[in-house]
Order: C-alpha cells, then sequence, then structure tokens
C-alpha cells in the first residue's frame, strides 16, 4: 500500500494523475468496501462459508472449532490491518 501512495504522489508532482470519472468510481468503492461490516464485506466473503466439514488439522480440535478459529482470525486482519490501509488510500 505504501508504494502505491507514493507512485500516486510522484505521478501528481509529474502532473500525471487519473482522469476524474476513474477517481469517481474509485471513491465509491472505497466507500463501500468501508462502510460495510467486516462479516458483510468482500475480504471477508473467502472465510464466510467455512463449515463444519472443514478438513482435519494439527491443533487436534473439531473442525468447527478450527473454522471459527480462522473466521476470528481472518475479521481480526480485516479489521486492524487491511481495513485502515484502505482507509489511507482514501485520504
Amino acid at each position: 500500500m505504501e508504494n502505491t501512495v507514493e507512485l500516486l504522489k510522484e505521478g501528481v508532482k509529474q502532473n500525471l494523475t487519473l482522469a476524474m470519472p476513474s477517481l469517481v468510481k474509485s471513491e465509491k468503492q472505497f466507500a463501500n468496501l468501508l462502510s460495510t461490516p467486516t462479516e458483510e464485506s468482500r475480504f471477508f466473503a473467502l472465510f464466510k462459508d467455512l463449515n463444519v466439514t472443514y478438513p482435519a488439522n494439527e491443533f487436534d480440535m473439531q473442525p468447527e472449532d478450527y473454522a471459527t478459529l480462522l473466521m476470528e482470525e481472518a475479521r481480526g486482519l480485516i479489521e486492524e490491518e487491511i481495513m485502515p490501509k484502505f482507509k489511507e488510500l482514501q485520504v
């Protein structure tokens, strides 16, 4: 993300920027991503449907407990790492 921000800043310095329609569309997409609750977000979609048939694992847990653990970890990463970076880009 930092590289993207730096490249955008360099583009502004060189008077090379994105076309306005592209920026307006991106602004709406960012607003939608950032206003959606974590469990309903596109980031969480891959983890949303983990179920009790999750394969055996090295933690010797019941499959549903392991799926819950993975979902909790994903939720934490999305809220603590991914969303803040996207908020930085939005500004």
